[in-house]
């Protein structure tokens, strides 16, 4: 059995003919490739054309400058939302220190002496401060400071109140009398 040979051709010419492709075919079938080539390539040239102009009438390259300006506005509001903001802090913060001095200032020993009060002082005890009749001696000598001076007092006689703030009251109502 012989495998090789599918056609058989009378003459040696013959079968050169059947081995070697027509020159016809061969030339009809390059510019076929060619063709398709040149085709291939317009397509590729109409593509990358089609993208390149719409770059070009993109909103970004028709007015670069506009889109930067928007930038700036934008970062223009935030500074100005990020100011007021702070101004109100500052306001809140310094409404609040105002309100912690006027109690600092109001608790000032100095400031409670101009508001009529007064501070009395053991005058045996280095200055201590005397909040309570009870502990003072009969007889015993203090020292009154008041808003333009000092008092040096002898003490006569004590009693203790059960409402200080009534007896302040009653004090008041028999000097209008």
């Amino acid at each position: 059995m012989d495998f090789v040979a599918d056609k058989r051709a009378p003459t040696p010419s013959a079968a050169a003919e059947l081995v070697v492709p027509d020159r016809n075919e061969l030339i009809g079938e390059l510019l076929g490739y060619q063709d398709m080539l040149k085709q291939n390539l317009q397509n590729i040239l109409n593509q990358n054309k089609l993208e390149l102009n719409n770059l070009i009438e993109s909103h970004a390259l028709q007015r670069p400058f506009e889109r930067v300006r928007e930038g700036q506005q934008q970062i223009d509001e935030l500074t100005a939302r990020n100011m007021d903001a702070f101004k109100k802090l500052m306001k809140i913060k310094h409404l609040e220190y105002e309100k912690i001095n006027g109690k600092i200032i109001s608790l000032d020993p100095a400031s409670v002496l101009k508001r009529g009060y007064s501070i009395a002082v053991s005058h045996t005890r280095s200055g201590e401060v005397i909040n309570s009749v009870t502990n003072l001696k009969s007889r015993g000598d203090i020292d009154i400071i008041m808003v333009d001076g000092e008092l040096n007092c002898k003490i006569e006689s004590q009693k203790t109140l059960d409402d200080p703030i009534k007896y302040l009251l009653s004090l008041k109502k028999k000097k209008r009398e």
